[in-house]
C-alpha cells in the first residue's frame, strides 16, 4: 500500500486496521510485511517491529531497500 505522505486523513491506518482485523478473524496469529524506508515509522506506530533489512530485486541489477516488519496477535494493545 502506498499513501501520499502528509495527507493526514488516516486512510493508511484505516486500510491497515481493516486488513489486520480480517487476518485476526481468519485465525492468523502473526502478520509480516516489507515496508519501504519511509513507511517504517508508520508501521512502528501501529505496533510492528523491525525483523530485518532486505533488498528487493527490481531487475536490471536494481534493488529496493525494505524492512521486513512483523506483529503478533499477542502484541496487540488490549488483547490480554
Amino acid at each position: 500500500m502506498f499513501i501520499r505522505r502528509g495527507r493526514g486523513g488516516g486512510f493508511g491506518g484505516m486500510i491497515l486496521e481493516a486488513c489486520e482485523q480480517a487476518a485476526w478473524a481468519a485465525g492468523f496469529r502473526r502478520l509480516e510485511m516489507g515496508a519501504t524506508l519511509t513507511g517504517v515509522p508508520f508501521y512502528w506506530a501501529k505496533g510492528y517491529v523491525e525483523l530485518e533489512a532486505v533488498e528487493a530485486p527490481l531487475g536490471d541489477g536494481l534493488t529496493l531497500p525494505i524492512v521486513r516488519m512483523g506483529k503478533s496477535k499477542s502484541d496487540r494493545k488490549g488483547s490480554g
